[in-house]
């Protein structure tokens, strides 16, 4: 059979926890020998070096590569079959929300911000940081599960389209905007519901604005 693509996007720092990921594909290696890891982001200096060692340590030189930058994040995408995320610590990942708009299987720690995008077992799978062995299970079990990664991969796109998209962050901003707004106003903030000329978005920044 090809190989099964897992791929990982973001810059070589600590946060990442990428020695986690190294030792993850080292054991999920042992499970499913068609696996293999790439990971996409900048890095340098003695972090990405003690990277290397020790990815040559694990004899992990056929199973992992590491990418480095890459300008053209939706052609990476289409190069894997599911994307993981290792952070130990871990804000609002673009990365996870763009893996999960191109319908790839996620599979993330719950290290902050995942948890905030993410449904476990329901448009992606979650699991502990810094635990090389669940992450691995996690990630063989979207490997041997065909049915599993195609649902996961859809729920993951209707998340990422639903909750992410520009529009629709848009209007929940607009949302937050106009119930702070009725808290001071109500009869105004009404008249921005309702669609009243003059009393769009724009119109509402023009009036909070202070003179």
């Amino acid at each position: 059979p090809d190989a099964f693509v897992v791929g990982a996007i973001g810059n070589v720092r600590p946060p990442k926890a990428y020695d986690v990921l190294l030792r993850t594909a080292a054991l999920a290696t042992l499970l499913n020998r068609h696996m293999r890891f790439v990971i996409v982001g900048e890095g340098g200096g003695a972090l990405l070096e003690g990277l290397l060692n020790l990815n040559r340590e694990l004899g992990l030189r056929d199973a992992v590569r590491f990418a480095g930058f890459r300008d053209d994040i939706p052609a990476a995408l289409r190069g894997f079959d599911a994307f993981v995320l290792s952070s130990r610590s871990e804000g609002f990942s673009i990365a996870t929300v763009q893996a999960m708009a191109s319908g790839l299987a996620v599979v993330a720690t719950r290290s902050g911000g995942p948890q905030e995008i993410i449904t476990d077992n329901v448009d992606g799978l979650l699991v502990p940081p810094d635990d090389p062995a669940a992450l691995a299970s996690a990630l063989c079990r979207v490997a041997g599960d065909a049915a599993l990664r195609k649902r996961l991969g859809v729920a993951a796109r209707r998340t990422a389209e639903t909750r992410f998209s520009l529009a629709s962050m848009l209007a929940a901003y607009e949302d937050i905007y106009r119930d702070a707004l009725g808290r001071r106003d109500p009869q105004w903030a009404d008249g921005l519901q309702r669609g009243r000329p003059g009393t769009g978005v724009a119109a509402g920044l023009t009036r909070a604005e202070p003179r």
